[in-house]
């Protein structure tokens, strides 16, 4: 049985989801300060510890490939060998990602996406900022969200 919820309680725990991501700090894609580069610092560290001197990373929408290169250098500097198999379907971000790893045989550049299905699909994006057309107005309407809570 469903109940309707009375419109404060429901906007107590619209601010409260709000306020937990600010303080998580969730939606912060930067992870040199989110806390993913410490935690793939720490994971390195315990393959190196079971002794395992090689490791396969999969990035699929690697899109510039950030992430396999922060990867890459961690793994580097701790003495572990890894194999990059890098997918991305669109093909501004592939050419990027040909100009940064194209001469390193540590990476293995896929311009395609990874599905459970075959066939083709449209991919739709902003020209100018080659970001996905479905997440645009998504993304606005979380930037509002910070700065009302922010103001």
């Amino acid at each position: 049985m469903f109940c309707q919820i009375p419109w404060w309680k429901r906007k107590l725990i619209g601010l409260s989801f709000k306020l937990f991501n600010i303080l998580e700090d969730n939606w912060n894609a930067d992870f040199n300060h989110n806390g993913e580069r410490y935690f793939v610092q720490n994971l390195l560290r315990a393959y190196k510890k079971k002794k395992k001197d090689s490791l396969v990373i999969f990035d699929v929408g690697a899109y510039e490939g950030h992430y396999s290169g922060m990867i890459r250098e961690l793994s580097e500097k701790l003495g572990l060998y890894c194999e990059f198999h890098l997918f991305e379907p669109q093909r501004f971000c592939y050419m990027k990602l040909c100009e940064r790893f194209a001469n390193n045989r540590h990476f293995h550049l896929n311009n395609f996406a990874v599905s459970e299905h075959s066939g083709e699909i449209f991919i739709y994006y902003e020209q100018d900022k080659r970001v996905p057309d479905q997440f645009i107005e998504e993304i606005r309407a979380l930037k509002e969200s910070w700065s009302d809570l922010r103001d």
